[in-house]
C-alpha cells in the first residue's frame, strides 16, 4: 500500500471510527440512561455478575486470531476461512459449557434467576463466532464506514427493544433482550453487507502460523479479561447486588470518554502501525503523536467528568443512583491511565513480541491480585482506589520493556501528556467552584460543561496552540 493511499485510508478511518464509536456509544448511552431510570440498580448488578463469563467467552472464541490476522501482512482467503471455522467451532463449544455451567454460576452468587439468564444471554457467544472474521477484515481494510452503519443501526434497534421491555416490566430480561438483539442485528447486517464469505477450505499450516502468534495473545487476553472483570466478580460475590449495580454504572459512565476515545484511535492506528513496523523511527514518532492527541481529548473529558459527576448523576439517573458518584470520581483517575497503557502494549505487539507481552501481563495480574486481596474486605471504594495503583504499576512495567524495543521511554511519554494534564487541571479548578452554589443540578451541570469547554479551548489556544492546531487539522483533513 502506498504512503499516500495509506494516509488517505487512515484519515477516512479515523473520522468514521470516531463517528461510529461516539455515535454508537452516544445512542447506547442514551438507552442506558433510560433503562437506568426504569430499572433498579440491583438489576444491573445481576447482569454485571455475568460480565466476566461473557468476556472470557469472547476471548476464547477469537483465540487471538483477530490480531494475528492484522499482524500478518501476507494474509489470504485461506487464512480468513481457517479462522472463521475455528471461531465457529469454539463458539459452539463455549456455549455448551455455559449452558451446563449455568446452575453452578447461579449457586455461586446465590441468585437463582441467573440460571435462565446465563443460558439465554450466552446465545450471543454463537452469534459472535459467526461475525468476528468479517469485523476483523473490515478493520484491516480500514472500512469503518460500513462498520459504523452496522453498529449504529444495531445499537438503535436493540436499545429500542430493551427500553420497550423495561417499560413493560420485564426487569432483568430487558437487559438480556437488549444485548442479545444487538448481536443478532449485527449478524444480519454484517452477513448482508460485508461481501465476504468463507471458502470451503481449512489450512493446518495457516492455523499453526496464526495460532503461534495468537495463542500468546489468547492467554494474555484471558488473563486480562479475568482481571478487568474480577472487581465485578468480587463485588457480586461479597456485596449486595445494588453495590455491583452502582459500580457497573459508574464504570460504564467513566469508560465512555476514556475507553471510547482510545478505541477510536486504536482501531485505526494498530493496522496502520503494523504497516510501518519495520521503520522504528517512523513508528516511534507515530506513537508519540498518538499519545499527545489522545490525551488532548482524554484528560479534559476525564477531569471534567470527575468534577461534574454529582450533578450529572442527579440529572441523568436520578438520586437513586447517587451512591455511584464516589466510584465514578475514583475511576476517572484510574481510567485516565488506560490509553497510555494501551499504546505501550501496541509497541510490543506491533514489533511481534507477543510472548513478552504475555510475561508482562502475568506480572501485572499478580500485582492486581495482591492489591485486590487487601482492598476487597474493606469496601467497594477501596477496590476502586486499588485500580489506581494497578494502573500505575502497569504503565511503569509496560513502559520499561517498551523502551527496550523502541525509542519509547517513560520520561518521553510523560512529556507527551503533561501539557494536556496541566491545561485540564486548570480547567477543572475553574469549574469546581460552580458546584458550591445551591442552584438546581441541571443549572450547575450545564454551566460547568459550557464554561469548562470554553476555558479548555482558550487555555489550549494560549499555551498549547501547536497541539490545538494539530488536533483541528486532523478533522479538516478528514472533511476533504
Amino acid at each position: 500500500m502506498s504512503v499516500n493511499n495509506l494516509g488517505n485510508k487512515t484519515k477516512s478511518g479515523f473520522i468514521w471510527s470516531a463517528f461510529e464509536s461516539f455515535s454508537g456509544q452516544g445512542f447506547q448511552f442514551v438507552f442506558s440512561i433510560i433503562l437506568a431510570r426504569l430499572l433498579a440498580p440491583e438489576v444491573f448488578g445481576i447482569i454485571g455478575m455475568l460480565a466476566i463469563f461473557m468476556a472470557l467467552s469472547n476471548s476464547l472464541i477469537d483465540s487471538g486470531f483477530g490480531n494475528a490476522l492484522m499482524q500478518k501482512n501476507d494474509r489470504n482467503q485461506t487464512d480468513y476461512s481457517t479462522v472463521f471455522y475455528v471461531n465457529l467451532f469454539m463458539s459452539i463449544c463455549i456455549y455448551a459449557v455455559m449452558f451446563f455451567a449455568a446452575p453452578y454460576i447461579a449457586d455461586f452468587y446465590n441468585m437463582p434467576v441467573l440460571e435462565g439468564v446465563t443460558r439465554v444471554l450466552s446465545l450471543q457467544i454463537i452469534i459472535s463466532g459467526l461475525i468476528l472474521v468479517q469485523i476483523t477484515k473490515l478493520t484491516i481494510d480500514l472500512n469503518f464506514k460500513k462498520l459504523t452503519k452496522i453498529r449504529v443501526l444495531s445499537t438503535v434497534l436493540s436499545g429500542t427493544i430493551g427500553v420497550l421491555m423495561a417499560y413493560k416490566g420485564f426487569g432483568v430480561w430487558s437487559l438480556v433482550g437488549q444485548s442479545l438483539s444487538n448481536y443478532f442485528f449485527q449478524m444480519i447486517l454484517i452477513w448482508s453487507f460485508s461481501h465476504w464469505l468463507p471458502s470451503l477450505c481449512f489450512s493446518r499450516d495457516s492455523f499453526n502460523k496464526l495460532f503461534r502468534f495468537g495463542s500468546k495473545l489468547l492467554i494474555a487476553g484471558l488473563i486480562g479479561q479475568v482481571f478487568e472483570n474480577i472487581n465485578s466478580l468480587i463485588i457480586g460475590k461479597f456485596y449486595k447486588p445494588q453495590f455491583l449495580g452502582y459500580y457497573t454504572k459508574a464504570r460504564s459512565l467513566v469508560q465512555l470518554p476514556s475507553a471510547t476515545t482510545t478505541t477510536v484511535i486504536y482501531r485505526v492506528s494498530f493496522p496502520v502501525l503494523c504497516n510501518i513496523q519495520e521503520d522504528d523511527e517512523r513508528l516511534s514518532l507515530a506513537i508519540h503523536k498518538l499519545i499527545r492527541l489522545t490525551y488532548f481529548i482524554v484528560f479534559p473529558l476525564m477531569l471534567g467528568l470527575l468534577v461534574v459527576a454529582d450533578p450529572l448523576v442527579e440529572v441523568l439517573l436520578t438520586s437513586k443512583w447517587s451512591a455511584c458518584v464516589p466510584y465514578m470520581q475514583i475511576l476517572c483517575v484510574s481510567m485516565s491511565l488506560y490509553p497510555i497503557c494501551a499504546y505501550n502494549i501496541d509497541v510490543l505487539l506491533v514489533k511481534g513480541h507477543s510472548g513478552l507481552h504475555l510475561k508482562i501481563d502475568i506480572a501485572k495480574k499478580v500485582f492486581t491480585v495482591l492489591v485486590l486481596f487487601v482492598t476487597a474486605s474493606i469496601s467497594v471504594t477501596a477496590i476502586c482506589l486499588g485500580g489506581i495503583l494497578t494502573g500505575l504499576f502497569s504503565w511503569l512495567l509496560e513502559g520499561y520493556y517498551g523502551s527496550k524495543k523502541l525509542n519509547f521511554k517513560i520520561k518521553d511519554q510523560i512529556k507527551d501528556i503533561l501539557p494536556s494534564l496541566f491545561l485540564s487541571l486548570l480547567m477543572a479548578a475553574m469549574i469546581y467552584p460552580i458546584s458550591l452554589f445551591s442552584f438546581p443540578a441541571i443549572i450547575i451541570l450545564v454551566a460547568q460543561i459550557l464554561i469548562g469547554a470554553i476555558a479548555y479551548t482558550l487555555l489550549s489556544y494560549s499555551f498549547e496552540r501547536k497541539l490545538l492546531v494539530e488536533f483541528v487539522q486532523i478533522f479538516r483533513n478528514n472533511r476533504k
